[in-house]
């Protein structure tokens, strides 16, 4: 039997200082209001399916070209599906590539696997919202670059 994802993650890279995230949750977070605006003004059965899938695919839009590294996972933080800035802020190889429904957010950030299992954990838990900063080490760089990790509930 098949999860279906439960929450809804962002990765950013972070400019300056840890926590300079805010323009791209805002962008989404925007996104998803003119959706649900659009839908509130919808009168009939016939035009509310036609909203929908307009804000889906405005949705989808978003997800596939932000430069933000979006991403969907169960409660288990098993990873559901990703854009291609997840990939390219983790500066993941071919070889790591996340398989759908088998790799987990952990395995691909070992440092961080402790901290983001009780991420993911609080964020099912409690329903809602989180977000930590997490420096990210590059093979070959002196300095560490920094990730903005949210998790959002969904489902």
């Amino acid at each position: 039997m098949r999860i279906v994802p439960l929450l809804f993650g962002e990765f950013a890279a972070v400019v300056g200082e840890p926590g300079d995230v805010a323009d791209a949750r805002l962008l989404v977070h925007q996104a998803a209001q003119e959706t649900r605006a659009a839908q509130q003004r919808v009168i009939t059965t016939q035009a509310r399916k036609a909203a929908h899938e307009i804000g889906e695919r405005k949705l989808r839009l978003i997800f596939e070209k932000a430069e933000s590294g979006l991403f969907a996972l169960d409660e288990r933080g098993i990873l559901e599906s990703w854009n291609p800035a997840f990939i390219r802020l983790l500066r993941l190889s071919s070889a790591q590539l996340p398989q759908p429904g088998a790799t987990t957010l952990q395995q691909l950030l070992p440092p961080h696997a402790a901290d983001l299992g009780q991420l993911i954990r609080q964020c099912v838990a409690t329903g809602q919202s989180y977000d930590v900063d997490l420096e990210l080490r590059i093979p070959g760089s002196a300095r560490p670059a920094w990730i903005g990790v949210a998790l959002n509930p969904i489902g």
